[in-house]
């Protein structure tokens, strides 16, 4: 495999592009409802006379700012879908899943359930009516056809076989489906095949963009309502247009999200794992 840029695509996709989109959307809602904040005008200055040493500062902080967005995203809107709709890997070979709130264990689980669903309220509330209710979820929650779920699964048993034997005896579904099969299928595409590693790299610089951008809507979503409400406004422009685009970004996440798990099971399935894996017996 050639040698990546330390700075590489998921630098721009998923912290630098992030961090200023925020910055630059709370800029554009200020302009527009209060022109006069210091902080903003200050911005203007910048960014119209190109104040070098001014932007360079404000490119880093935009990075920074992109790593806590990515951060919080992952434990927000990533963990939110894997709850709600389970994990990808097993979705796509029609592994049962109770749902979002039957999986979880004890008290604390519900309680973080909660919290979740109240701080992504604009995302869980259009996902409600729009996922489940109208089926806009059949866009991004669809499993692959029984056939090629049979041979996946034959082929993820053979992996795990020539891995670590003791592990594979008796491993039906149900015992596979509490297993976290898709870290061993993700490295072994990734280790034994050049010609996917781009693609998989890019999926995941798209799903982790697409995952803070949904994210960075839903807190613009909240900040806007607010702004709204305590400045006496009936503007819902904004509302709207972020509540809006915070479920197409859910919906894109989603999409590229199955992609990258998808892609994973396509290299397994054509792949010789006796010729790249040695046997352990």
């Amino acid at each position: 495999m050639e040698k990546q840029n330390p700075f590489s695509v998921y630098d721009f996709l998923g912290y630098l592009i992030p961090g200023s989109v925020l910055i630059y959307s709370l800029h554009i809602i200020n302009q527009i409802e209060n022109p006069d904040r210091l902080i903003f005008k200050e911005l203007t200055i910048v960014v119209n006379d190109f104040q070098f040493e001014k932007f360079f500062v404000l490119i880093v902080f935009s990075y920074i700012l992109g790593h806590f967005i990515s951060f919080f995203s992952s434990i927000t809107i990533e963990r939110y879908a894997n709850w709600k709709y389970s994990f990808p890997s097993k979705y796509l070979l029609g592994m049962n899943h109770k749902g979002y709130w039957k999986t979880a264990r004890n008290w604390t689980d519900y309680g973080w359930r909660i919290v979740l669903v109240i701080i992504l309220a604009p995302c869980v509330t259009l996902d409600y009516f729009l996922g489940p209710k109208l089926a806009f979820s059949r866009f991004y929650q669809q499993s692959m056809d029984p056939f090629l779920q049979d041979i996946t699964k034959s082929k993820i048993r053979k992996l795990i076989n020539h891995i670590s034997p003791e592990h594979s005896t008796d491993l039906d579904d149900e015992k596979l489906s509490q297993y976290d099969f898709h870290r061993i299928v993700t490295h072994y595409s990734y280790e034994t095949s050049r010609n996917h590693q781009s693609r998989m790299s890019n999926y995941v610089a798209l799903f982790g963009f697409l995952r803070n951008t949904c994210l960075i809507f839903n807190v613009l979503t909240i900040y806007s309502m607010a702004y709204m409400l305590l400045n006496g406004t009936d503007n819902l422009i904004f509302p709207v247009m972020f509540t809006l685009a915070t479920y197409l970004s859910f919906m894109a996440f989603m999409k590229f999200y199955r992609r990258y798990s998808l892609e994973g099971f396509m290299v397994l399935l054509i792949s010789n794992i006796e010729r790249t894996v040695p046997n352990h017996t």
